[in-house]
């Protein structure tokens, strides 16, 4: 994901000896999104240099995400376990001696053990490009390599993996050694997202009850309630290099990208696709930057309990020299904000209250017509503040 600022904060990073791979983005509650490099984080407290200022520092409680502006990885063809809440893990998996659990080796956790019942799939030989499959949420199923697909109960994860398959009402008990299959799907309710929550650069997601790095910039994973506390140690745990975003724990959020507009309002005269366009479908916690052309309304429903909408907004560089928009924020229909740009004033920041069911943005095409009328919002998301937290 790239801010607003990304482009001409680099320059100045440069001149400050601060090279752009350290940064994050950082999106608080107080301010617009901003580039930062994390020098400290533990105790409640972030410690960060910004290029502008110097050494500051905020609560985790005004965080909402740090995030480096860069693309996830593709797990696509990277052995992994991904959990009912979201959490993911790279490596490989072994045979447990405690039933009902699997044992899981992590290249920096070490080892793991994870209940069945929170397992929601493991890519054993996933591909780049896998056939299309929905899994059943009514069994367990196994995806073979060749595509077929059995259905049925797994009661362990053992090797081979036995799955018991119900045929003209016979049970049969089939064995399939992991060699043979794709992925294990495991049916069940998906679990709720526990934050904080840390984004590596490997792919690996993980919860932790407190975020806290060590003097030597390691990550403190031992309170991780899946780390097999008896089982073989790595030698190093995460470090601060490795990591790609982390989330915390401060108020309710809701992205933007995370749900297609309920309704588009687009004069019929307009040969191309409007939008919006998720431009990185890949980022964490749903915060793409998402572009959209006029002239045209566009209606998104909004999430209950959320009562502000925070977005950055620029106009593309190739857009400036004839990108000419005027853009109206109304909430139920009614106006509550209005902006322009233009080559003279590409940028703007936007944070208003928005107490009502449906957000509409509507862009209106200016002085030099609808031609190059398209806007980037980068984190756009609903969130709630209280009243006393301003505006």
């Amino acid at each position: 994901m790239k801010s607003t600022l990304h482009i001409s904060m680099l320059t100045l990073l440069c001149a400050c000896s601060v090279h752009a791979e350290e940064l994050f983005m950082f999106v608080t509650t107080t301010s617009p999104p901003y580039p930062a490099k994390l020098v400290g984080c533990g105790d409640g407290r972030i410690d960060i240099l910004e290029p502008t200022i110097g050494h500051s520092s905020i609560s985790d409680d005004d965080c909402i995400i740090l995030v480096r502006p860069n693309p996830q990885v593709d797990l696509g063809e990277t052995t992994h376990i991904e959990l009912k809440d979201g959490q993911i893990f790279i490596g490989q998996p072994a045979t447990s001696p405690v039933s009902g659990s699997c044992f899981w080796s992590h290249p920096r956790l070490g080892q793991l053990s994870i209940p069945m019942d929170q397992i929601e799939m493991i890519h054993l030989h996933p591909t780049r490009e896998p056939d299309p499959f929905t899994p059943s949420p009514d069994f367990d199923q196994i995806l073979l390599r060749n595509n077929d697909v059995l259905s049925g109960f797994i009661s362990e994860i053992t090797n081979p993996l036995e799955i018991e398959v119900d045929r003209a009402g016979t049970i049969d008990v089939v064995e399939v050694p992991w060699s043979r299959i794709s992925s294990i799907h495991l049916f069940g309710e998906a679990s709720p997202s526990e934050l904080p929550r840390v984004w590596f650069e490997d792919g690996t997601i993980i919860s932790l009850p407190r975020i806290d790095f060590n003097d030597d910039w390691w990550l403190k994973v031992d309170d991780h309630p899946l780390i097999e506390s008896t089982g073989p140690r790595v030698p190093n745990p995460p470090s601060l290099a490795s990591v790609h975003a982390i989330a915390f724990d401060s108020i309710p959020t809701f992205s933007l990208g995370i749900e297609p507009p309920v309704d588009t309002d687009i004069p019929p005269t307009r040969m191309t696709k409007p939008g919006p366009h998720v431009l990185d479908p890949s980022a964490v916690l749903g915060l793409s930057p998402i572009e959209i052309s006029g002239p045209g309304s566009f209606h998104w429903k909004i999430p209950d309990g959320m009562n502000r909408f925070q977005a950055s907004i620029r106009l593309p560089i190739p857009m400036r020299e004839w990108g000419d928009v005027d853009l109206e924020v109304l909430v139920d229909d009614d106006l509550k904000h209005a902006m322009h740009l233009d080559g003279r004033s590409p940028e703007l920041e936007i944070d208003i209250p928005i107490e009502g069911t449906t957000l509409t943005l509507r862009m209106l095409e200016g002085e030099n017509g609808p031609v190059q009328d398209t806007i980037v919002l980068e984190f756009p998301m609903f969130m709630f503040k209280p009243a006393t937290s301003g505006g």
